[in-house]
């Protein structure tokens, strides 16, 4: 490999490099007041040596990036691409991206939801998206283009020229209304990163959000899975070529209210046969991105009909040679474990082979937890659940208005000793289908809170 030459017109940190394609590159390192061996990241210029004045071009301009960065670390004691005058919002974006890549990159394509979440805007702000609503790259180019120090929280939201309704949702029309809150808090978690770990001393425009005026978030689907849809789905999964061991991962999220990505993470030994319990592990939680942070995990019960099809599910791992103490529980035909995807998609086909419209995967953690917040009390079903507080659970638990009614008034002739009138719950049900949605919440969070004591 030819070795790279250092360039000799009195710039320091700009060097030629040929191997490859022929190029100047910029290195720029030094060590601050506190230290510390700091370093920019290398910027690359690029020229055709056949192309006349095209080298010229590349060392003028890759010696005046140098000059703009040694000239501000002489005065300020950082580089130029860390002081707020010189840097857009669109070079914040790119960094966090380039970031996100590289960690990507490290990890086998592998990233945890938030970071995958956190790239995929990045992605979409930067103009490089190539599927959805928000496609394009002069979608965000003057929010790009804007100096830190120019940024206004009227370019993220309450303004017609801002972020918050530039956003595309499904269909082409306004984003939802969670989704531009996911949006702006990428953002603020942005500016955020910009000051405690890359040491830019930059405002943040997203930090109020009441000042932002954005819209009141999803009270939550309440959207469960009727038992005609079911049993369609049900005889559409006992036809389809789905996998077997995809299939269990889907019995499995519908009988233990599990997620699909705390499902596919299961090994054998997370599994209790003999207790019939799960060991669900490093579980979805709010704290997962704060200091101190500790893998939060839980044991999920489950039922004959789960143990069963556990059972059968590892004598066919062991015949077919896949089997082992540390082996995943749910794995695609090669042995190897089921991603995350993979579940959506094939509840997607499932839906569609049976006839079934506007159920997501993640209703079936609604329906379940419905089922379990109708027989235990708030504390206990918030265990199997793994919510942190009943606000959240109550979110989850979708009963209709009837099926309540009857229930309460069934209870309350129990205990005056009368009998209940047959699948009816009298005037009652008539008094909570009347509410309005916060009353309705309201009343249930008292009826449950009351059983719980």
């Amino acid at each position: 490999m030819p070795r790279q030459q250092k360039n000799r017109r009195g710039v320091r940190g700009v060097y030629e490099r040929t191997d490859g394609r022929p190029r100047f590159e910029v290195r720029i390192r030094w060590t601050d007041p506190d230290g510390r061996k700091r370093y920019l990241p290398t910027v690359r210029y690029p020229f055709d040596p056949d192309m006349p004045g095209d080298k010229g071009k590349a060392l003028a301009n890759a010696e005046a990036y140098a000059a703009r960065e040694w000239a501000a670390l002489h005065k300020h004691d950082k580089p130029a691409a860390e002081l707020p005058d010189h840097l857009t919002f669109g070079d914040l974006v790119k960094r966090y991206f380039n970031e996100l890549t590289a960690k990507k990159e490290a990890n086998a394509g592998a990233l945890n939801h938030y970071d995958k979440n956190a790239l995929s805007i990045a992605r979409m702000l930067l103009g490089l998206a190539t599927t959805g609503e928000n496609t394009g790259k002069t979608r965000f180019e003057e929010l790009r283009r804007l100096r830190l120090t120019d940024l206004k929280p009227a370019h993220f939201a309450g303004h017609p020229d801002a972020l918050a309704l530039k956003l595309r949702g499904r269909g082409g029309g306004p984003a939802s209304a969670d989704s531009v809150r996911h949006v702006i808090s990428f953002c603020s978690k942005l500016f955020q990163r910009a000051r405690t770990e890359w040491d830019i001393p930059c405002a943040n425009p997203c930090a109020d959000w009441k000042a932002l005026d954005l819209p009141s978030p999803h009270t939550g689907r309440e959207r469960t899975l009727e038992a005609d849809e079911e049993a369609r789905i049900s005889e559409a999964l006992a036809r389809s070529n789905i996998h077997g061991g995809t299939k269990a991962a889907l019995l499995f999220c519908r009988h233990t209210a599990a997620r699909r990505g705390e499902a596919v993470k299961l090994d054998w030994p997370d599994i209790d046969l003999e207790a019939g319990v799960a060991h669900l592990r490093d579980t979805k939680t709010k704290n997962k991105q704060k200091p101190g942070y500790r893998p939060k995990n839980r044991r999920v019960p489950f039922g004959p009909d789960v143990r069963d099809m556990l059972e059968m599910l590892k004598r066919e791992q062991q015949e077919a040679g896949h089997y082992s103490d540390a082996a995943p529980v749910f794995q695609t035909s090669a042995g190897e474990r089921v991603a995350a995807d993979t579940l959506s998609q094939a509840w997607t086909r499932i839906c569609a082979q049976a006839g079934v419209e506007g159920v997501r995967l993640h209703d079936l953690r609604h329906t379940r937890i419905t089922e379990i917040a109708g027989v235990l009390n708030p504390l206990e079903a918030a265990k199997i659940s793994g919510h942190d507080d009943l606000k959240m659970l109550a979110r989850y638990f979708n009963a209709k208005a009837e099926d309540l009614g009857a229930k309460l008034y069934a209870g309350e002739s129990q205990r005056k000793g009368k009998s209940a009138p047959p699948g009816a719950g009298g005037d009652l049900v008539g008094a909570l289908a009347a509410l309005d949605e916060v009353g309705f919440n309201e009343t249930l969070a008292a009826a449950l809170l009351a059983r719980a004591k």
